[in-house]
């Protein structure tokens, strides 16, 4: 069998006579710009490894589970160390976010630990779907002794994100080109090249993912009934009829009213689009920060099956508020379906629960 050209070129030639060529000055100088502009230092090299997880599963993981992705999916939690802002940082982070993923009735629900506040299950989800799939594009073996050159120093680096099941810790640094970044894994030797899009999708803060939503449940384009503090909504057709709530125990009758079809949209409008003026810890025990001046933890939870005002869309509830929201004057409580706190500005809660009076047609 003849052997491969290659080879058979290499044998013919003996080890006494072969000499090696001289490599020009000029090819010298150029392959030291190429190292700049690839921003490899002398004396390290690119590894031609195939691509990899930048968060590879640990082999206890990999052990006995085919379906690890999916796996690690529903017991993900995400540590996030951001770096400071501003011209006077001093190098040490500024905050430290932990996202935490349940399964509730079957459904993903994502939380930000410290406190507990829920967060956007769709920025979440879409975060944490672009590490667990995220791939080492390229390798620079043993670069990490020059990490400061790289953006991966104690003090430069740029975001730090750490995925559980797995423990990898993963530092990202400055730009490779257009559309990739240096990375590094703490406890390794090399320096990684991964997709840009992780660093832009890791540095938010915590108000930009959380969800500050007034509801959890889908509000319908075209529902047919809204129950508010003080007036029942009903769809008759195109048009509305609005009416006092009934009081337990009287034996009026509530009065009845066209809507003011203007009215009613607002009302509409104010549930899909009102932000709380602030998201407080998931539980019902407050916790000094959670406002200005609170020097102890104080209990304000209420039963929200006995709230003074119970918002229900089609029959469902949606909200629960009605009361003072405690060391800050002007602001309503209420509570999500998902046990989320919060607090609505004097303003925007008369937005949601507007009197029969407000609602009739003039």
């Amino acid at each position: 069998m003849p052997l491969p050209m290659n080879l058979t070129l290499a044998s013919s030639i003996h080890p006494r006579t072969r000499t090696r060529p001289r490599t020009h000055p000029r090819v010298v100088l150029f392959t030291l710009a190429a190292l700049v502009h690839l921003g490899l230092q002398p004396g390290c090299r690119r590894s031609a490894r195939p691509e990899e997880l930048l968060f590879p599963p640990s082999a206890k993981e990999v052990e006995g589970q085919p379906g690890i992705v999916e796996e690690r999916r529903n017991t993900g939690i995400l540590f996030l160390i951001l770096p400071p802002r501003g011209a006077d940082a001093a190098g040490k982070p500024v905050q430290t976010l932990s996202l935490r993923r349940y399964l509730v009735a079957g459904q993903p629900q994502w939380w930000l630990d410290a406190p507990h506040v829920r967060a956007d299950d769709v920025l979440s989800e879409e975060l944490f779907t672009a590490l667990l799939g995220a791939r080492v594009k390229d390798r620079l073996s043993g670069a990490r002794r020059d990490a400061a050159h790289y953006g991966l120093s104690d003090d430069r680096y740029r975001v730090q994100a750490a995925l559980s099941p797995g423990g990898y810790t993963v530092r990202l640094g400055d730009d490779v080109g257009r559309d990739q970044v240096y990375a590094a894994r703490d406890g390794e030797p090399d320096v990684l090249l991964v997709p840009r899009r992780l660093r832009e999708l890791l540095v938010r803060d915590r108000d930009a993912l959380s969800l500050w939503a007034l509801t959890v449940l889908p509000l319908p384009e075209m529902p047919g009934r809204l129950e508010l503090g003080h007036a029942l909504l009903i769809r008759e057709g195109a048009s509305w009829i609005v009416s006092e709530p009934i009081q337990p125990g009287t034996a009026a009758l509530p009065r009845r009213a066209p809507a003011n079809a203007v009215a009613v949209e607002g009302v509409l409008k104010a549930l899909r689009t009102i932000r709380p003026k602030r998201l407080l810890s998931g539980s019902g025990l407050r916790f000094p920060g959670d406002f200005p001046g609170m020097k102890a933890p104080v209990v304000v939870d209420f039963n929200v099956q006995s709230a003074p005002v119970v918002i229900k869309v089609d029959g469902r509830d949606q909200l629960y508020t009605g009361i003072p929201c405690p060391h800050v004057p002007g602001e309503i409580y209420a509570v999500r379906l998902d046990a989320q706190r919060m607090c609505l500005s004097a303003e925007d809660y008369a937005r949601l629960n507007p009197t029969f009076e407000q609602l009739r047609k003039e």
